[in-house]
């Protein structure tokens, strides 16, 4: 089955190749991960119906490591490859694909010129080789009941959620584990404790292990159960109240240590709270509970956060200080792209290129080395057909030799759009106007 459909009438069509499992944009094949592309498939074969999350983790991942974050966060891959008004977000339900869609078996294939093979390779394990390793091996201690925790610390697009995705989709590939994952949201007034807690617990309780799970929190942790509405039945949560008298937070601590060591108790459990920068006290106190047992445990617990926002976070400066220098956890710190890693990047995503041997320092220098603006400029630039194949081989176009100046600004006025919420990234586009970075932009 071939599927057509464009963002808007005038713009270019996407061709989604279902049996090869390709997409097609003007000719040229983008790279799209195996899960993604899943979803995508999915959401266009039932254009303009709500596709709730629960439907994409039961049809389309299939798997007990997958989560809710998970398919947030390859939402945003096809978003960052299709472009807005393609994929509409219904707050706290699902998705909905917008664009009118077309079967088009009988059309010729998309472009007569032979474009190379994309290699199915994400920039997830680009210059990450060692933080992979780590995880892993906390994993194997794990498993072995020794009670794991790591801090992973980078900053926007440095790829926390991406490095950790590409470790719990390998390592479930061949050992049985249950995961869930919870994120903390910048505040805004008055917060909620737990959040990222409750997020985590709703995800196990939606996932393969769903009746295990509630039956081991309606006897380790009520005080949790009752708050999170949906879950247990109505009778269930009247023999609950029974039970729990208050809801105190040495209470709700105690609780769950206990339910996540059951949990973890027969199959390794990972845990995964990201954006603790924004974590509130208690849910703090609960990370620096986990860390300070000693019961022996099968469970991984992996917290990101942004160490950039650090300093005015004493409380969450004091629970990671504490726990790694008390040797009870440990802690990645991400670093930027090498110009080296760059241009891995650009040989796993092109295959055979032609391009100018400064193009991987430049776009290295424009993106600061962050692996998320990488990718998302090198896609503006093949958007732009300023990279683009020919007799098979990708190439730095010539239209951008014709009329550097007005590639580039054109090109500035994307990126910035793009990046209109964020001053840097659109403050580094806008020196190209003024700067010629060697091997980028022709002089």
């Amino acid at each position: 089955m071939t599927l057509l459909f464009r963002r808007f009438h005038s713009s270019p069509a996407f061709r989604l190749d279902v049996g090869d499992g390709k997409l097609w944009k003007d000719g040229c094949e983008i790279l799209l991960g195996r899960k993604p592309f899943a979803i995508l498939v999915h959401l266009a074969t039932h254009q303009n119906r709500l596709v709730t999350q629960d439907e994409l983790l039961e049809t389309v991942l299939g798997k007990q490591a997958a989560s809710e974050s998970l398919v947030r966060t390859h939402v945003h891959r096809l978003r960052v490859v299709l472009g807005d008004g393609v994929i509409q977000t219904v707050a706290g339900r699902g998705y909905r694909f917008l664009p009118a869609v077309d079967n088009v078996d009988e059309l010729r294939s998309v472009s007569d010129v032979d474009v190379p093979k994309l290699a199915k390779t994400s920039r997830s394990t680009i210059g990450r080789a060692q933080e992979l390793a780590c995880l892993e091996t906390h994993f194997r201690r794990a498993r072995e009941r020794q009670r794991q925790l790591l801090f992973i610390d980078g900053d926007q697009g440095l790829g926390k959620t991406t490095l950790v995705d590409a470790f719990i989709e390998q390592t479930a590939r061949g050992t049985r584990l249950v995961s869930a994952r919870g994120a903390c949201s910048q505040p805004f007034g008055r917060r909620e404790p737990y959040v990222a807690l409750f997020d985590a617990l709703a995800d196990l309780c939606r996932g393969a292990h769903r009746k295990r799970v509630v039956e081991v929190l309606a006897r380790y942790a009520p005080t949790w159960l009752l708050q999170m509405p949906g879950i247990a039945t109505d009778a269930e949560e009247e023999r609950l109240r029974l039970r729990v008298r208050d809801s105190v937070e040495p209470r709700m601590l105690r609780e769950l240590a206990e339910a996540l060591d059951a949990i973890a108790a027969q199959t390794p459990l990972v845990i995964v709270l990201e954006d603790l920068q924004w974590a509130d006290a208690a849910t703090l106190n609960v990370i620096a509970a986990l860390a300070r047992s000693r019961t022996p445990s099968r469970m991984l617990l992996i917290a990101t956060f942004r160490g950039s926002e650090l300093a005015p976070r004493r409380h969450l400066a004091q629970v990671i200080g504490d726990a790694t220098i008390e040797g009870r956890a440990d802690l990645i710190s991400l670093g930027s792209w090498t110009e080296v890693e760059v241009s891995d990047y650009l040989a796993v995503r092109f295959g055979r290129h032609a391009f100018p041997s400064g193009l991987a320092a430049a776009i290295g220098q424009l993106a600061a080395g962050n692996p998320l603006f990488t990718e998302i400029l090198v896609d503006e630039l093949e958007s732009s057909r300023l990279l683009s194949p020919k007799d098979g081989i990708w190439t730095l176009s010539a239209r951008s030799r014709q009329s550097p100046r007005g590639s580039r600004t054109a090109f500035v006025r994307r990126w910035t759009s793009r990046w209109s919420g964020t001053r840097e990234p659109a403050e580094r586009a806008a020196a190209l106007v003024k700067e010629r970075p060697a091997g980028f932009w022709p002089p």
